[in-house]
């Protein structure tokens, strides 16, 4: 099959944008032959030249609804000149699926539009399904009604993760379309001894150091100052006994930083900016401490779990994602009790072992590959 990813091209770091170049790998393994479809801007250049590890790359002309628009989704809603080209250069392409890609319930609303005009078998795949007025978003309740006025009008199949994700899109596309569930998968991850002991001597910390890491942009959403609070608890806790790190950068960087310092943190919490080598970090460290307000399917996580690291994360998050209810995964609670299963070599083992079993289970490359091919075929038949 010749299937066409379609970006709505915020950026080309996101867990999105990581989704699509995961996803590529798994069909090309396949058989299959995957495409990328993006915009010209800059910033999709990294995503560009990545893909081409799997397939051709398509470069359009292409504003994205939150940062290159007025009016955000209302833009992208009223500009149907931008869905019939879009569409005319997807028919020219040709592939035998489209699949568009998107990070929320409004974002590339035209590119929804684009998929059903090009008269191309197409899915949708949304990975945070909450309104916008339950994001706090301006305007919250009219962008929810664009939101909802294109996506009941798209004939295709959608896709979400996990089960309440499913849950709660089906309340905005309705109860007769057809919605899968399937969980975002990571290829297995080989440690690298060297690179551990070099992040190591990096950062004067011996190899029975627990080292715990936080794997993510820098925004409000993956709250990193809660990160700093948990942070500075665990050292009044244990003087001396646990480091953290912070792995990427984001707009919240500046006040991050300054809160470190006023903490009196820089010698416990270290900083290490976007790097394409995250999983020599992973393997450099003992645990993940997740601190996100919200998520859809991390992939963070999911390479944690891949390098056989335990994930402390709250419980609402679990709540929210039922698939991370499981050994592995270690909620974090007001005593702390979860810091002492980290930090105890032992405990820190049995953790490690679940974690990677958790990920073989659920969240394979491959189980995620082969589940998508079920969808494309599904929509050929």
């Amino acid at each position: 099959m010749r299937i066409l990813l379609v970006s709505t091209s915020s950026g080309s770091r996101g867990g999105g944008e990581i989704f699509l170049l995961y996803l590529g790998e798994a069909l090309k393994a396949a058989g299959h032959e995957p495409m990328l479809w993006c915009a010209d801007h800059p910033r999709m250049d990294e995503l560009a030249a990545k893909f081409q590890d799997f397939g051709i790359v398509h470069r359009s002309k292409y504003k994205n609804s939150y940062y290159d628009r007025i009016g955000w989704s209302l833009g992208a809603f009223l500009d149907w000149g931008t869905s019939r080209r879009i569409a005319t250069e997807w028919r020219l392409i040709s592939p035998d699926v489209i699949h568009v890609n998107k990070q929320n319930l409004e974002d590339g609303l035209d590119l929804v539009r684009a998929a059903g005009w090009s008269g191309i078998p197409s899915v949708c795949v949304i990975h945070i399904t909450q309104s916008a007025r339950w994001l706090g978003a301006r305007f919250g309740g009219f962008r929810d009604l664009l939101s909802t006025h294109v996506l009941r009008r798209f004939s295709g199949p959608f896709v979400t993760t996990p089960e309440t994700r499913a849950a709660s899109l089906r309340k905005i596309v309705g109860t007769s379309k057809a919605i899968h569930v399937i969980h975002n998968g990571v290829k297995s991850q080989v440690a690298r001894k060297d690179a551990r002991k070099a992040i190591r001597i990096e950062l004067a910390i011996d190899d029975k150091m627990p080292l715990l890491i936080s794997l993510g942009r820098m925004e409000e959403q993956k709250q990193p100052l809660e990160m700093l609070r948990l942070a500075k608890r665990c050292c009044e806790l244990h003087p001396g006994a646990v480091k953290f790190v912070w792995v990427g950068s984001g707009s919240m960087e500046p006040v991050w930083r300054a809160k470190r310092l006023q903490m009196g943190l820089e010698n416990d919490v270290f900083y290490v900016p976007w790097t394409d080598c995250f999983g020599d970090w992973i393997h450099a460290s003992d645990a993940m401490l997740h601190t996100a307000k919200y998520e859809g399917m991390p992939f963070a996580i999911l390479e944690a779990l891949a390098g056989s690291l335990p994930v402390c994360m709250t419980r609402d998050l679990i709540k929210e994602i039922p698939p991370f209810n499981a050994q592995g995964i270690v909620p974090i609670d007001d005593d702390f009790g979860w810091l002492n299963l980290v930090i105890d070599p032992e405990s820190r083992a049995t953790l490690a072992a679940h974690a990677s079993q958790l990920h073989a289970e659920r969240f394979s490359l491959l189980r995620m590959g082969s589940d998508y091919e079920a969808v494309y075929q599904s929509l050929l038949r």
